[in-house]
């Protein structure tokens, strides 16, 4: 094998690996290769880490995309706030977390820490990006101001903010707009990197062109860097996070500087709940596929695994659960679909079967028991 087949080589199998990302386990992820509809995508558990999964984006900038999302890290009612010990944010090794409920009115100080809201000074959640972090914050600051006969009106605008389909389908066309220079100064730097460099370099020889393509490919890191600064301010505001590590990081690894836009999209739609954005970025099947799932997830929980967990920490993931079911209702019947329809037991597999899970779906030939995937939840006759 010749010295420049090996470096491209190398090139290729680097620039694969900066087109992963790890995110957190228990993330809805939309990515899309050609054309307007997104695929559906879930992480996963990876190497036996509990709380991180890996994600590939799209290897070419110009014709795909990629979002995440997530069903939420905290279970919030008019009373008390906890975290969900179903999401990642559970699998913190974080000796110093609030574990237990915290009461609204017991909140003293309310912080954001990158992507970590703290209670108290105390982590309560991570989030999947900083905006979450603070918007969830900043709910609950209003929450512990009002008088708890208001706070129920204050939480269902909230979720229903998450919900709302004219909000995402306009930040969407503003960020595919707000992108489209950086999309295609990181496609050029593809081309270059990938295309026009191995035809110079293999019809001139390596030590003739390497320098002017080094050069070349800086040049375009910066040109990058610059279109990445004014679009991430145009974005997230002028306090947006992690903007200067990025663009010191298109500098010294040009590979990095492909997947700018990259950089924007995962957190631009984090807001939101997944089911709101696939009903706006998904084919119809696909939607009513996760709706059914987070319906389903909803209706039947997994029981926590702690130990002692009281009455009001089991109120609290009730309230919560009938809220979002009763706003998922809502926003389903405004698409004209009934939400029984979308969670109603599946077709028997064969004669043998007598029952089935109603949260995951396996089916199996005993008539009573538990689900062994799903903690604590009943099993159905079929």
């Amino acid at each position: 094998m010749s010295y420049e087949l090996s470096f491209f080589l190398v090139l290729v199998i680097l620039y694969i690996i900066e087109t992963l990302r790890s995110v957190p386990a228990d993330s809805v992820i939309f990515s899309s290769y050609l054309g307007r509809w997104f695929k559906i995508r879930f992480p996963g558990r990876t190497f036996g880490i509990l709380n991180r999964g890996i994600t590939a984006g799209n290897p070419f900038p110009l014709f795909g995309m990629v979002f995440k999302a997530s069903f939420g890290s905290l279970l919030i009612s008019p009373e008390a706030v906890k975290r969900d010990f179903t999401s990642s944010s559970a699998f913190s090794d974080n000796r110093n977390q609030n574990r237990g409920p915290i009461r609204i009115d017991g909140i003293d100080s309310i912080r954001v820490s990158s992507n970590t809201l703290l209670i108290n000074d105390r982590p309560l959640a991570d989030f999947l990006s900083p905006g979450l972090a603070e918007k969830t914050g900043a709910l609950l600051n209003r929450l512990r101001a009002e008088p708890i006969s208001g706070r129920e009106d204050l939480i269902t605008d909230f979720i229903n903010m998450t919900f709302d389909s004219r909000s995402i389908s306009s930040e969407f066309a503003r960020f595919r707009h707000e992108t489209l220079l950086l999309r295609l100064f990181c496609g050029i730097q593809f081309i270059s990197l990938f295309m026009i460099a191995p035809y110079l370099v293999f019809s001139y020889g390596f030590s003739e062109v390497i320098l002017p393509v080094v050069i070349t490919t800086v040049c375009y890191s910066m040109m990058i860097g610059f279109i990445y600064y004014f679009t991430h301010l145009g974005l997230f505001g002028p306090e947006g996070i992690g903007r200067a590590g990025s663009i010191s990081a298109f500098l010294v690894y040009p590979l990095a500087s492909i997947r700018a836009a990259d950089n924007l999209s995962y957190d631009y739609l984090t807001f939101y709940n997944p089911m709101a954005v696939a009903g706006e970025l998904c084919p119809r099947k696909t939607f009513e596929k996760l709706a059914g799932v987070m319906i389903r997830e909803l209706r039947f929980p997994v029981k926590s695994g702690i130990e002692k967990e009281d009455s009001s920490e089991r109120g609290i993931e009730t309230w919560w659960s009938q809220k979002l079911l009763d706003i998922i209702g809502s926003y389903l019947e405004g698409i004209n679909i009934n939400i029984d329809d979308l969670a109603g037991p599946p077709p028997a597999m064969d004669d043998s079967t007598r029952s089935y899970c109603p949260r995951c779906l396996h089916q199996y030939s005993i008539e009573e028991g538990d689900c062994p995937d799903c903690h604590g939840v009943s099993l159905k006759s079929i």
